[in-house]
């Protein structure tokens, strides 16, 4: 699942909530701190 508010790949290292306007930078945000959250508690650690 890409990353929401990419563009065509371009800087897909810059975490989407950076580029999007109003509430739904929070919401983008929130989105990535909890996948975070699950890295650092080891959810996803098969994929580290």
């Amino acid at each position: 699942m890409p990353p929401s508010g990419t563009t065509t790949g371009t800087e897909p290292d810059r975490p989407a909530a950076l580029r999007l306007p109003g509430p739904e930078t929070a919401t983008a945000f929130r989105e990535r701190l909890s996948d975070f959250e699950a890295v650092s508690t080891g959810s996803f650690q098969q994929q580290w």
